[in-house]
């Protein structure tokens, strides 16, 4: 189960209510942050919490958010070199996707 800590504004555009944080996953790149710049076209930018790894990808439908974000990790983690079996674990460990919101670190 891997949390996608989404900021107030990307709440918004995606007209969700966010869930409560999940207990952490076993996946290797942990939980991520995500933020919606207000670009032509939108765009999400999206930080893995353990490593800094990052990823941009379009905004629009919001709906298909987690999917394709799913699919963007596992595309970016095959052209950086990772094996696809490795990626695929990967993807599996981190599901389900669940929308939480950003909290302040204190």
């Amino acid at each position: 189960m891997t949390a996608l800590c989404c900021t107030q504004k990307l709440l918004t555009a995606m007209k969700v209510a966010p869930s409560a944080p999940p207990a952490p996953g076993t996946n290797l790149l942990g939980d991520w942050s995500l933020n919606l710049l207000h670009t032509r076209p939108k765009l999400v930018i999206a930080v893995s919490e353990h490593d800094h790894f990052g990823l941009v990808l379009e905004a629009a439908s919001y709906a298909t958010l987690p999917q394709r974000f799913a699919d963007a990790v596992f595309a970016q983690l095959l052209a950086i070199g990772v094996p696809p079996i490795a990626a695929r674990q990967e993807c599996a460990a981190m599901q389900p996707l669940t929308i939480t919101a950003t909290t302040p670190k204190g």
